[in-house]
């Protein structure tokens, strides 16, 4: 049987699952719907199911994991989930390898985007970056000196910095974070709220969605083009902080909204621009990813070789 790894990417509205040769290339990949898995029982039986199938297939050697929030990545422990409840303190590692008699190498989300960006994405060979992964909520990874930075805790949480000083609630705990302003839901509210909504075309779809203005946008809507020139400028601004603090050469914009990009670009570097000192906002790029909606399990499998 042939030798593989697993990468698995746990995000708040899908997760998927890559399983890899020895060389790195995907031969099998799976996508869940992530809203029937939050409780942990449940999402151990969804492991289970796909990992016993696969094994008829590959021999499996270890696997990897990028969750939606801070962990303790020695000893595999969840703190706590911001979109998702019900895994706070949760023991994941100990309670995958006891199940699946497998090594499980664990790491935030925006950890495991941003490590295959610098392995295999756009990232690769740079000293200083910044990796947003745009989905459900706002992922974010960071590379210095050539490596995925880590404090105590697994990640640079930059999502979660309160930018609005009487903001809204966040799924952190905190109140005005920058994620209460382009994670999904909080995005859609807003472009409820903006003028022109009511007279658009996509005032009429239910359960509206951030692909639904991406499609908009697609099809020359001019109120679908406005909610992203405010996406950009949003998010502009935020990495305007950033690239103050860090000077970074490169910012990856991946995940499931990167497909948008072409919409929300120019409005983020000409905040950047405005916003950024010089020559710092000069000295980066900002580019999309090239890994598709593969970035996180790629991620994932580049875990277990980094670990």
């Amino acid at each position: 049987m042939d030798k593989a790894a697993i990468g698995i990417d746990w995000g708040g509205t899908f997760v998927k699952l890559g399983v890899f040769d020895s060389k790195g290339r995907i031969v099998s990949k799976y996508s869940y719907l992530s809203e029937p898995l939050t409780n942990p029982d449940d999402f151990f039986n969804f492991i289970s199911e796909s990992i016993n199938n696969l094994r008829k297939k590959y021999s499996l050697e270890k696997a990897g994991i990028g969750v939606p929030g801070p962990v303790d990545t020695g000893k595999g422990v969840i703190y706590y989930l911001p979109n998702i409840k019900g895994w706070e303190n949760f023991p994941f590692k100990k309670k995958f390898q006891k199940k699946f008699k497998i090594p499980l190498f664990i790491d935030n989300d925006g950890n495991t985007s941003a490590l295959a960006e610098l392995r295999r994405g756009k990232a690769k060979g740079i000293t200083t970056g910044i990796v947003f992964t745009l989905g459900t909520g706002l992922g974010c990874g960071l590379i210095i000196r050539g490596k995925i930075f880590r404090g105590r805790c697994s990640a640079a949480e930059a999502a979660h910095m309160p930018i609005v000083l009487k903001g809204k609630k966040c799924g952190c705990g905190g109140t005005g974070c920058v994620e209460t302003l382009l994670g999904n839901s909080y995005f859609i509210s807003k472009v409820k709220s903006m003028p022109g909504y009511k007279k658009s075309p996509v005032s009429r779809i239910k359960n509206m969605d951030p692909y639904n203005i991406y499609q908009a946008a697609k099809e020359k809507d001019r109120f679908a083009l406005k909610c992203w020139v405010y996406f950009g400028k949003i998010l502009g601004r935020f990495s305007s902080g950033l690239i103050n603090l860090l000077n970074p050469e490169l910012i990856v914009i991946g995940g499931g909204l990167s497909g948008a990009f072409p919409f929300f670009k120019q409005a983020m570097e000409e905040e950047i621009s405005y916003q950024a000192m010089k020559p710092q906002s000069q000295q980066v790029k900002v580019v999309k990813s090239r890994l598709g909606k593969d970035t996180g399990i790629i991620g994932a499998r580049e875990l277990t070789l980094e670990k």
